[in-house]
Order: C-alpha cells, then sequence, then structure tokens
C-alpha cells in the first residue's frame, strides 16, 4: 500500500523510524512493515510560503511517499 503525506519541517527526515512517525495514526498500516519511502523537497510550496520559507524561518516542505507491506 502506498501513502503519501506532505510536512512542514526544519530537518529532512531520513531514517524509517521518522517515516512511520508521521504515519502511526493512519489505521491502514497497523501490522504492515515499511518497506520503501522517499522524501523530496517541495520546491513550489516552500517558496511560495511566506510564513514557512526556509530563508525566514527555516522550514521546509517535504512530500513522504511511503510503501506498506
Amino acid at each position: 500500500m502506498m501513502l503519501y503525506k506532505n510536512i512542514i519541517t526544519s530537518k529532512k527526515p531520513t531514517t524509517q523510524e521518522e517515516i512511520i512517525n508521521y504515519f502511526r495514526d493512519d489505521e491502514r498500516i497497523k501490522g504492515k512493515r515499511l518497506t520503501y519511502f522517499k522524501v523530496e523537497l517541495d520546491h513550489l510550496n516552500t517558496s511560495m510560503d511566506c510564513f514557512a520559507d526556509y530563508r525566514k524561518v527555516h522550514k521546509s516542505y517535504y512530500d513522504l511517499i511511503a510503501i506498506f507491506e
């Protein structure tokens, strides 16, 4: 099962534990394990949001794509 989430954070998530924590409230992942994840910087949202712009408050938008089996 593939899940997608858009997050705002100051540090790019890099470990499986961090990715699982973003999806922990989703009932669909109960009993499943994370097999693959990808984290991409969302340049458009980061540059368009004047309150979350990295140059001002050091936060960026990231797109999380996780595959659970």
